[in-house]
């Protein structure tokens, strides 16, 4: 997996009196961009019969195939999860009578590619099981704890080293640290969301962004 890190220096730093300490805070910062691992396929399928039974029935037996073209693709069971379900009634209100026409179930499913050599194949098993659904495909992380503990590992260093550089230009003596925070940044991503990383922030995507606010305690 290629990874790029990069720190970002933003010279912010204060000296304030808190509980009778003089204490010096620094911010550091850390990106990792590393190449997606885990592909999450969402599906979505919407059938229409006149009896509720019977689009009911459809749809499962549609959810069996999708679920066997999966499998026969070398999706492991686990992977391929069935949302919810929703079933809608049509009506006619021709002649001012509300009158049933039939019903839609609506079915989501999700399915998680590992390996993403086998997504187009996935793809083209899914589509030939069934054309009465739609796609949607996000990329993220099998392990982004992993990706977040670099970035973390990256901004605290970064934090670090500008408070000994800061120290040192002001003649001021470090203690120890009483005040650690963090914010991290990512967009999703993971192993549970559908969502790519990097929204916002002017991040790109499947970008982590750990930010570390270090505070020190100033010696007499």
């Amino acid at each position: 997996m290629r990874v790029i890190l990069s720190l970002l220096s933003v010279l912010t730093f204060f000296v304030y009196a808190q509980d009778s300490l003089n204490t010096l805070t620094v911010r550091g910062e850390g990106i990792v961009e590393p190449e997606p691992d885990l592909a999450i396929i969402q599906l979505g399928i919407a059938l229409q019969d006149a009896s509720a039974h019977k689009v009911y029935q459809n749809t499962e037996e549609l959810v069996k195939e999708i679920t066997k073209a999966a499998l026969a693709a070398g999706i492991k069971k686990d992977d391929i999860k069935t949302g919810s379900l929703s079933l809608y009634p049509h009506y006619d209100y021709s002649d001012y009578v509300q009158k049933i026409l039939g019903y839609q179930m609506n079915c989501n499913l999700t399915i998680r590619v590992r390996d993403l050599k086998k997504l187009s194949n996935v793809i083209e098993m899914i589509a030939r099981a069934s054309t009465n659904t739609t796609f949607s495909i996000f990329y993220g992380f099998q392990e982004p704890e992993k990706l977040e503990t670099q970035a973390r590992t990256k901004a605290f260093k970064d934090a670090s080293r500008k408070a000994q550089e800061l120290a040192k230009a002001a003649n001021l003596k470090l203690g120890r640290i009483v005040k650690i925070t963090e914010e991290i940044k990512p967009g999703g991503g993971g192993e549970g969301c559908a969502t790519p990383y990097g929204m916002g922030d002017g991040l790109g995507p499947n970008t982590i962004k750990v930010v570390v606010n270090l505070t020190y305690e100033i010696k007499e």
